[in-house]
């Protein structure tokens, strides 16, 4: 009777063994997922990995409260670029693909007539 006891305990403790193994398996692999997320939150953060999808509706930015109601100095303070700059950075952002085109220089240009082939 002592021998099957010992074989269940051991039985039991294999089988513990293994299932803890696997869910250690598991806990590293979300480890590891969520580290390339946070790497990957860091690098939109210092802006190699800017995009559209990350970032603010521009309504809701501070920028833009500033751009309406602040003044030049404030706006310069805030973004680091003169009104007149950033216009310009506004007018790019906000144009559509039809109305950019590659300048002589290789850098795309906004054309002054938005139509294609002007």
């Amino acid at each position: 009777m002592g021998a099957s006891v010992e074989l269940l305990a051991l039985y039991a403790a294999v089988q513990t063994r293994r299932r803890l193994s696997a869910e250690l398996k598991l806990l590293r692999a979300r480890l590891q997922d969520e580290k390339l997320r946070d790497e990957w939150r860091r690098m939109v953060r210092i802006r190699h990995y800017l995009t559209l999808g990350v970032l603010k509706d521009h309504t809701a930015s501070s920028w833009a409260d500033t751009w309406a109601h602040g003044t030049d100095k404030n706006l310069i303070n805030l973004t680091s670029l003169s009104r007149d700059a950033f216009a310009q950075l506004l007018e790019r952002s906000t144009a559509t693909p039809a109305s950019i085109h590659m300048g002589v220089s290789g850098r795309e240009e906004l054309q002054s007539n938005a139509a294609v082939g002007h």
